[in-house]
């Protein structure tokens, strides 16, 4: 008896929880795919959400100091907003990992560049925008408050 009250606390716990994972609140526009542990299925999902793989996609690494891609290939946000030699090549392995067409890199640590019109005009573009993992204080930093951050919110 106990191990059938017990059993049916934990079902109705994790029932319960799955329903609450299931509501959201904030502005109707857009999703928000958390991916932690299986990055595969986070990645086809987030994809699948913005469009497909001919939509436009925009991969911001504000918080990383380096970023170790599956493949190997390591990039380093810059300290400055002249783009890192190899941003190029950093957007031809996002768009493998991800499995889409294009990928914009878009990255500073200058307030003043995150609240211009012509640092924003991709996230205007964008159907998919993906935050690196990294620390979340440089995040705000650059962001908070500017027009990257409505824009951003906007997608």
């Amino acid at each position: 008896m106990k191990r059938k009250l017990a059993l049916a606390v934990l079902l109705a716990a994790f029932g319960s929880a799955a329903l609450m994972a299931q509501t959201s609140s904030g502005p109707r526009r857009g999703s928000l795919v958390a991916v932690g542990g299986d990055y595969k299925v986070g990645t086809e999902r987030f994809v699948s959400l913005a469009g497909g793989p001919d939509a436009a996609f925009v991969y911001i690494p504000t918080a990383a100091s380096s970023i170790r891609l599956p493949s190997g290939f390591i990039y380093e946000p810059p300290a400055t907003d002249a783009p890192a030699a190899n941003t190029r090549e950093f957007e031809q392995e996002l768009c493998k990992l991800f499995g889409v067409k294009r990928v914009t890199v878009l990255h500073t640590r200058n307030r003043k560049t995150a609240n211009t019109a012509a640092f924003v005009e991709p996230l205007r573009r964008a159907n998919g925008v993906w935050l690196s993992p990294g620390n979340p204080g440089r995040l705000a930093e650059a962001y908070l408050d500017t027009q990257t951050l409505r824009e951003i919110e906007s997608v």
